[in-house]
């Protein structure tokens, strides 16, 4: 496979690139394949859970630096791959749209986690992937 589609995108540093190179093995006509029983055991972020109520809210809390990473990826792939995979791409915003929602009013230093969000939407937009 690494011989027709090529290696792993290392510019998509950090978040989205195994979905990225799944997208672009499909797009060149192979079948991906779901291993349920196959666990990688690491911490994602620094998890907190929120309580209102009875409801338990959980945030990835993930440093700022992460969170521009995630969100530039995000836009960047779904520029890239939305005509071939439409649900594929909404489906993967739809999940972006909760994550931002939870980082802004849940996460701990949120201003700059905004500020990191916002500048890795217009790189997304931009393609800029330095």
């Amino acid at each position: 496979i690494f011989d027709i589609v090529g290696k792993y995108n290392e510019k998509l540093f950090i978040d989205c690139v195994d979905f990225e190179y799944s997208l672009r093995v499909r797009a060149y006509g192979f079948k991906t394949i779901m291993i349920l029983n196959c666990f990688l055991d690491h911490t994602i972020g620094s998890p907190k859970t929120i309580t209102i109520g009875r409801l338990k809210i959980q945030s990835m809390n993930h440093s700022a630096f992460r969170q521009y990473y995630i969100v530039r990826n995000h836009i960047w792939i779904a520029k890239k791959y939305f005509r071939l995979f439409p649900k594929y791409i909404l489906n993967k915003f739809y999940h972006l749209f909760i994550r931002v929602a939870k980082t802004m009013l849940f996460d701990d230093y949120k201003q700059n986690k905004i500020k990191r969000i916002c500048k890795g939407f217009i790189d997304g937009i931009k393609m800029n992937m330095d």
